[in-house]
């Protein structure tokens, strides 16, 4: 009776985390209201994580912000618009900081955080998990 118990006991937790995946919204970059784009590709999400780009429109300035090491967006969006690691994005930012050739998105706890971050600076572009979307900024790009 006992190995039935635990039998049914992994089943179900299984099927909640099972779930839980199935109900994740995705992952959405998403700017402030002013920016002068209002759509990105996914070259250029890459582009402005990586540091390549600084700059949207007419000139206007571009800086990106990121989530905590522990966050599942994060994890998300480097493999869905970088395809790297982690790990890899990690490696990258300690290069190009050692050398001083930029410094590495600033970090935010949550999507809340990215967020009202976003929606107070002119120049932010940042990702959040796309159930986390509200009026104080626009989404940018949808991965699909």
């Amino acid at each position: 009776m006992l190995r039935t118990s635990k039998g049914v006991g992994l089943a179900l937790i299984l099927l909640t985390s099972l779930a839980s995946s199935l109900v994740r919204a995705e992952v959405v970059v998403i700017g402030h209201p002013g920016l002068p784009v209002n759509e990105l590709d996914l070259q250029k999400v890459k582009d402005i994580w990586l540091g390549k780009i600084k700059h949207l429109g007419d000139n206007v300035p571009v800086r990106p912000v990121d989530q905590s090491p522990n966050s599942k967006v994060r994890d998300d969006f480097y493999m869905k618009s970088l395809d790297k690691s982690p790990q890899q994005v990690k490696a990258y930012w300690a290069r190009v900081t050692f050398t001083g050739k930029d410094e590495a998105p600033i970090t935010f706890s949550d999507d809340a955080g990215v967020r009202a971050w976003v929606a107070k600076h002119p120049e932010a572009i940042g990702y959040i998990d796309s159930a986390a979307v509200d009026n104080s900024i626009k989404v940018l790009f949808k991965f699909k």
